[in-house]
Formats: C-alpha cells, sequence, structure tokens
C-alpha cells in the first residue's frame, strides 16, 4: 500500500471546509487562496476564524496552499512582472501556511498574454530570466515558513477558472519547470494531470482543425514536443515532483473532467505517480464548488488504484468536532 496522502481541493471557507472533511475522510486539503481570501484588510483574521470551524484537527491531517490565480491588484499572477502585488500575494500565501502548519506551497509558473508571438521558443528564456527574482523570493519565503516550495504546470490556453482564453508564454513544457528548478535550489513541481494531458492534445492536433484564435499555440506546441504522454512527463519531472492534481482532460479546453471522463487513463499512471509524490490532490471542477462531488469520486478511484480503501489513511485522524 502507498504511503502518499490523498487531498481534497477547497478554499477556505466554512461550507467547503466542512465538505471536504466529511467521511470518507480525505488525509487533508490543498487550500486554493483567492484574492478575495487574502487580499482584505483583515485576511489573517478572517482566515483563522473560519478555520477554527474546520471539524478535523491534528498532526496527521495534511495542508497544502495554493497561491491566486488573480494578484491582489486584480491582474492576473505573472511571476515576470515582478509586482508588489504578486511578492505581497507570496508573503501572505507563506503567513497563512506557516499558520496551518502547511507541508507544501503551490504557485502557476505561468505569464498569461494574449499575444501569441509570447509563445515563440526563441522568446522563452528571457520570460524565464524574468521570472527568476520573484521565484527565489518565493522560495526563501517558504524556506522560512517550513513550506516545501512548488511550481505548477499551465495548459497550452489556461482559461483561468474565468472562462478566459489565455495564453501563456512559459510553463506549459516540462523544460520551463525543469529549468527553474535547476536555477532555485529547494524548489519543486506541482505536476497537474489535467493541464498536461491538455498539452499532449495540443501536440496531436492538427492545425488546420483548431479554431483560429488558438492555433498559434498548437503550431507551437507541436514544434517543440519532447513529450508524447503522461509517462513522458513524469519521466522528465520526476526529480522534483512534490505534489499533484488529479483531474483528466480532453481536446484543447476540456479543464479538470472528472477522474474516468477524458482521453487519459489516469488508473495507469497512478502508482507511478505514488511512487514519486507525497501528496495526490484531487482537482476535477465541480458544477457546485459547495459539493465535491467529482472530487470525491476520484478520492475513491485513487485510493483503489493505490490499493487503499475509501477514507482510509496511513495514519489515525483525531475528530474535535
Amino acid at each position: 500500500m502507498s504511503d502518499t496522502l490523498i487531498l481534497l481541493k477547497a478554499r477556505p471557507t466554512v461550507a467547503q471546509l466542512r465538505d471536504r472533511m466529511a467521511a470518507p475522510c480525505p488525509d487533508g486539503l490543498e487550500l486554493y487562496l483567492d484574492a478575495r481570501d487574502i487580499g482584505p484588510p483583515d485576511w489573517l483574521p478572517r482566515l483563522r476564524a473560519i478555520m477554527a470551524t474546520a471539524p478535523l484537527a491534528g498532526d496527521d491531517f495534511h495542508y497544502i496552499v495554493e497561491g491566486p490565480i488573480r494578484s491582489l491588484d486584480g491582474a492576473f499572477f505573472d511571476p515576470t512582472r515582478q509586482a508588489p502585488a504578486d511578492e505581497e500575494a507570496l508573503v501572505r500565501l507563506a503567513r497563512f501556511g506557516a499558520e496551518l502548519g502547511a507541508r507544501v506551497a503551490v504557485i502557476h509558473l505561468i505569464a498569461p498574454t494574449s499575444d501569441p508571438a509570447a509563445l515563440a521558443p526563441i522568446r522563452r528564456a528571457a520570460w524565464l530570466e524574468r521570472a527568476l527574482p520573484l521565484l527565489r523570493r518565493y522560495a526563501r519565503l517558504c524556506r522560512d515558513a517550513g513550506l516545501t516550495p512548488t511550481i505548477e504546470n499551465i495548459p497550452p490556453i489556461a482559461q483561468m477558472r474565468e472562462g478566459a482564453a489565455t495564453f501563456s508564454a512559459i510553463g506549459v513544457e516540462p523544460e520551463d519547470l525543469i529549468w527553474c528548478c535547476e536555477a532555485v535550489p529547494g524548489l519543486g513541481i506541482t505536476f497537474d494531470t489535467s493541464h498536461a494531458g491538455l498539452h499532449l492534445e495540443a501536440i496531436a492536433t492538427d492545425p488546420t482543425d483548431a479554431p483560429t484564435t488558438l492555433r498559434p499555440a498548437v503550431e507551437t506546441y507541436a514544434a517543440t514536443a519532447t513529450v508524447r504522454s503522461l509517462d513522458d512527463w513524469l519521466d522528465r519531472i520526476a526529480p522534483w515532483l512534490v505534489n499533484c492534481h488529479i483531474s483528466n482532460a480532453t481536446g484543447l479546453l476540456g479543464e479538470g473532467l472528472s477522474y474516468g471522463a477524458g482521453r487519459f487513463d489516469l488508473d495507469a499512471i497512478m502508482p507511478r505517480l505514488a511512487a514519486t509524490a507525497r501528496f495526490i490532490v484531487t482537482e476535477t471542477l465541480e458544477p457546485d464548488n459547495n459539493r465535491a462531488v467529482f472530487m470525491r469520486e476520484a478520492q475513491g478511484r485513487i485510493a483503489a488504484a493505490l490499493g487503499r480503501a475509501p477514507g482510509a489513511s496511513p495514519s489515525t485522524r483525531t475528530r474535535t468536532a
């Protein structure tokens, strides 16, 4: 039986905490900190009050914290822009993570753009260099807070949880994540299977079949592909893999699908992920964010793939309410 921990995704709200901590209990939660959560002046006491309602506690219930899509100034978070709002978001992410006793932090390796020219491989090195100062600051903040800093891969067309269609100059291909991890000591990877699946779908798409607005991304990633499967992805990033986000994918925009609904056989890769990653987080999109229906299905499917009964854990939890 694998000792890898299975977590559910949530925002820090009373409704989502109660839903995610109900039986069958996960091993912990990855808390996505939206700008609405960490932006207000009273952000920390408000989050403390919300977390005090959590029905589970104890050293064996594990937390991960994830930074926002939109930063504190309303713009998309972007480590290449070196904005004070992005740095302050990381300060608050690390501080909240330290208060929770979280193990890992996650941010997106992304440089959002509507300009397809930004995807040109010849420009990518410059974009990565521009991200380094904030990534180094992030790593220092996490180290001081007792967190392992990780960066997450991005799909070729990022919808940014808003139904948008945004390109990213960095973060789609495994080489970008590897380059950053080699440049920033202690930095690890959060591997999103849906985002990687969308990258693989873009590689396999005939550019003439793609919508005109998305064709530049398809052409770029088909020309630069070094991976052809999720196993290939894992071969490349395994030395830095810490955390996994699990959902399925199909086509160019079918992101965050339920465990068995997309193009990819997640059961087949799950043992490899569990042998390498410390955490596996269910991250399917839900019709109602306050009810983890598809995430619970994924929790059970992952547990079965790892030879574990649903809700079983390598350790014993303490229920406080």
